[in-house]
């Protein structure tokens, strides 16, 4: 299961987070980055939600000089689970 493979790479570079925040003297929440792009990622892997992202970007970039020029991939209903 995908899921569980990636929820065991989050936790896995959570933990190593405070090391890496140490060694390189980052003034950054570090966890706190890696908690919001794992989050993130993990969105990403929604595809359902991500055709309807996709369908509504093409709608709200149809009206604007970008049209033609900036764009997304078609999405294919029937394969997007």
């Amino acid at each position: 299961n995908i899921m569980n493979q990636i929820a065991l790479d989050m936790h896995l570079i959570r933990d190593v987070a405070p090391f890496m925040k140490r060694t390189f003297n980052l003034n950054t929440d570090f966890v706190g980055v890696v908690d919001t792009w794992g989050a993130g990622f993990v969105d990403e892997l929604d595809y359902i939600e991500e055709a309807i992202n996709a369908k509504t970007f093409m709608e709200g970039i149809g009206p604007t000089p970008l049209s033609g020029v900036v764009f997304s991939p078609p999405v294919v209903d029937e394969l997007t689970t």
